[in-house]
């Protein structure tokens, strides 16, 4: 798939793309088929001691809806409100304290399953009172709703962030592209912005009750940890 964006002659453009790619062929074996990775129903913790650190690096990972589940776009909401930035409820509730120098979520849709990932940097003396911490703010996304200011300023934050990036050819051209290869819609952005602007207090709780409400947690430590804090 080809995707052209700008201004340009088309007759010049298919005589270019004959040129350079007439003589591509279809492969004679064929493709390797993906396989439907499913997320586990099980907690599990990992741990690995680093001698000589003095820091601790921890990664929770929680499941969450595929790229086109029902709950994708209350998500990319939820995961904003929860762990992007120094204003999210992470950032104010662990690293403004002085709990860890570092925390970030970020929501990983796949085709088949999803995954939101929390990393924390922090030290020994604040490992538990930290984790603590981040599963709190977890458990309070399932059991109540934002408030609407956090609603409302993660929607605008999310619709610019798009917006300003399509600015450059080369972006809208990679997008249409995406779309193209999916099967979707060319204005399928649109129709994007337009369900985040739609997107009220309780779709976003329902999302996190049917998600992170379950308590499953992938939870992996490595540093200077012992069996005592773990």
């Amino acid at each position: 798939m080809i995707t052209a964006v700008g201004d340009f002659n088309e007759n010049d453009l298919v005589g270019l793309i004959n040129r350079y790619f007439s003589d591509w062929k279809n492969p004679e074996s064929p493709l390797k088929q993906e396989e439907e990775v499913k997320n586990s129903k099980n907690t599990t913790e990992s741990s690995i001691q680093l001698e000589g650190r003095e820091q601790i690096a921890v990664i929770l990972g929680s499941p969450a809806p595929p790229r086109f589940g029902r709950d994708t776009y209350a998500f990319h909401i939820l995961n904003g409100i929860l762990g992007e930035g120094i204003g999210s409820r992470l950032g104010r509730s662990i690293r403004e304290t002085g709990l860890t120098y570092h925390v970030s979520s970020i929501y990983l849709p796949f085709a088949s399953r999803g995954r939101l990932a929390i990393i924390l940097l922090t030290s020994p003396s604040a490992f538990r009172e930290a984790l603590g911490k981040l599963k709190d703010e977890l458990s309070k996304l399932a059991e109540s709703p934002v408030s609407r200011n956090e609603l409302r300023l993660e929607k605008a934050s999310y619709i610019g962030h798009q917006e300003l990036g399509m600015m450059k050819y080369s972006a809208i051209s990679r997008v249409l592209l995406n779309y193209a290869s999916m099967n979707l819609p060319l204005d399928h952005d649109r129709n994007s912005l337009r369900i985040i602007a739609e997107l009220t207090e309780i779709d976003l709780q329902k999302a996190a009750e049917r998600w992170l409400g379950r308590g499953i947690t992938y939870l992996s430590v490595a540093g200077a940890v012992n069996k005592d804090l773990v």
